[in-house]
């Protein structure tokens, strides 16, 4: 699994309980013991704004439609990282919980990872995470 990879859950778990079918994206390339480090998405503007790119501030980053695997505009929620471990993700992958759907392009990975190490909401951890 490297960075940029896009991928589907279904049924993804949240923390109260729910679940939904999810796109995630994978922010690093791990090495050694750490995590996978995966930002879930969302096609719901909701009180975003839709202008494309970087919106580090308000921690989310908004990709133009049709052009980059996803369908719809799709926002990618800073406030939503995921850290996984290892055995985790692998068991995940394996089961069918974690579908590899794309790979983004370098440029447009680079562009996403430079927006979330200035989210407020990152900790310096995850920034190191990143590569």
């Amino acid at each position: 699994m490297i960075r940029g990879e896009v991928f589907f859950s279904p049924e993804f778990g949240f923390s109260d309980g729910t679940t939904k079918d999810k796109f995630l994206i994978l922010m690093n390339t791990p090495v050694d013991s750490n995590p996978f480090l995966f930002v879930l998405t969302t096609s719901q503007k909701k009180f975003r704004s839709p202008t494309l790119g970087c919106h580090s501030k308000d921690e989310y980053y908004v990709i133009e439609e049709k052009k980059h695997f996803f369908k719809w505009r799709t926002w990618l929620k800073f406030d939503s990282l995921v850290e996984m471990d290892y055995i985790k993700c692998v068991a995940w992958h394996f089961k069918g919980k974690l579908i590899k759907k794309a790979v983004l392009n370098d440029p447009l990975i680079i562009d996403i990872v430079n927006c979330l190490k200035q989210s407020p909401g990152i900790t310096g951890q995850q920034i190191s995470f990143l590569n």
